[in-house]
């Protein structure tokens, strides 16, 4: 096989958001890194909370729901960055 002919993922690699991501799905979001089961869970209910907001599921949203979740986390813990920088969103 010559080197033009390898196919280059452009999905995040091996990571399992980008394969999830690559599979159909447009909005993933996973960690980068393992994360404290707090600061899952606080995001999780924002993020969910913020997706069913108006009584609608609405994934479009999924960007901005990470950020407010991982903001409020941020504004709670500034100086712990370790429990709200591993979340990430991946797709449109």
């Amino acid at each position: 096989m010559q080197d033009d002919d390898r196919r280059t993922d452009t999905y995040g690699g091996g990571h399992p958001g980008g394969g999830t991501h690559h599979t159909g799905y447009r909005h993933v979001i996973g960690t980068l890194w393992s994360v404290y089961d707090r600061s899952a869970a606080a995001v999780s209910a924002t993020v969910y909370g913020e997706l069913t907001a108006g009584g609608r599921f609405s994934p479009a949203r999924s960007a901005h729901a990470l950020h407010t979740a991982t903001r409020r986390l941020r504004d709670a813990e500034p100086d712990r960055p370790s429990a709200w920088m591993p979340f990430a969103h991946i797709g449109p």
